[in-house]
């Protein structure tokens, strides 16, 4: 696991940020509550199912400074 995912086990690293881009290129099938999600801006929330879709078949990397939070 740590191999796979080193970044996950970094100590510096922003776990929200890298379990939110794990979430989006390697989990088929996610729950978001609508509260959350409708607060969330029209441009982010393009920017999470664009990046959710494009990760669909392959991990790609997001954009840098793309807000891909889930939390």
């Amino acid at each position: 696991m740590k191999k796979a995912l080193p970044y996950l086990f970094d100590a510096n690293a922003d776990k929200k940020t890298v379990l939110s881009e794990n979430i989006l290129q390697r989990v088929e099938n996610f729950v978001l509550a609508p509260a959350f999600y409708d607060g969330w801006s029209e441009e982010k929330k393009k920017n999470v199912q664009k990046f959710f879709n494009n990760s669909a078949m392959k991990v790609v990397a997001p954009r840098p400074g793309q807000d891909l939070l889930l939390f």
